[in-house]
């Protein structure tokens, strides 16, 4: 099984850091690598990303003998769609399919417990992301997801801390944008456009027939209820302790930095 050595990850983490150091000297909050505002990664780049770590992690399970699917990428959407390109290609996208979890439990106990740990590491050691809402989530640096995720951006510390981060930052600032007497207005806005377009629902959803997503998008656009949560979001994401959006940041920067080697891995898997 490839694990990450010790050493290797402190001279990795060394060298990012000073890198990190050299290139935030010269720009100025929310700017990117290079100085340049920092974009947001599309529906599209997401999905990229997802499937680059998953033929990586299947890539290092059949190493041990185990296959893993590669199962298709399912776009989060908190607000439901706003995206109407995307709905317009893809609707709610594909369904939730628990490929893999059958697998693992077609195993023989002992197979599957090995399977799990190749995959996930032994013991919840090497990384670290402190929570918002307080305390520490770890996880092993070994195993095939470790691996994985080291390949593809570069430093399995960074984006663990920096991902796990901004997720959990994330949940909070949904939470409290669902509160908004705002977001609450803007809703029944779309919920009253939904009712006209043939669509009654009371809350965005998250499956059901693609015309259903794109009238969930366009509703997003006409009533203004996706430029309401987006500000709202921002807004209370700007508010947010600067340790956290620190993290968020460096997320996307990971992110962005990784789309060449993604690219790469897709080819290769052809």
């Amino acid at each position: 099984m490839r694990t990450i050595g010790v050493l290797g990850l402190v001279m990795l983490a060394a060298v990012m850091a000073a890198m990190l150091a050299i290139m935030l000297a010269g720009c100025a909050a929310g700017e990117g690598w290079r100085g340049q505002p920092l974009r947001p990664v599309s529906g599209e780049e997401y999905e990229l990303l997802d499937q680059a770590e998953k033929r990586l992690t299947g890539r290092c399970m059949a190493e041990e003998g185990f296959v893993l699917a590669a199962v298709p990428y399912r776009r989060d959407f908190p607000y439901g769609v706003t995206d109407e390109r995307w709905a317009a290609a893809r609707g709610y996208g594909p369904p939730g399919d628990d490929v893999n979890g059958r697998y693992l439990r077609s195993l023989t106990p002992q197979r599957r417990s090995l399977a799990l740990t190749l995959l996930h590491g032994r013991d919840p050691e090497g990384l670290a992301a402190p929570m918002p809402s307080g305390g520490v989530l770890t996880a092993s640096d070994t195993g095939c997801v470790a691996w994985a995720q080291d390949e593809l951006y570069g430093d399995v510390r960074a984006w663990y801390r920096a991902r796990n981060v901004a997720v959990a930052l994330d949940l909070q600032i949904r939470q409290r944008v669902t509160a908004d007497p705002a977001y609450r207005a803007a809703l029944g806005r779309w919920s009253a456009c939904m009712e006209a377009a043939g669509h009654p629902l009371a809350a965005p959803a998250q499956e059901g027939p693609p015309a259903r997503a794109l009238a969930e998008a366009r509703c997003a656009a006409s009533t203004s209820y996706g430029a309401t949560v987006q500000r709202l979001h921002a807004r209370l994401l700007a508010a947010a302790p600067a340790l956290f959006r620190t993290e968020a940041d460096n997320k996307v920067r990971l992110e962005l930095a990784a789309l060449p080697r993604a690219r790469q891995i897709m080819r290769e898997a052809r």
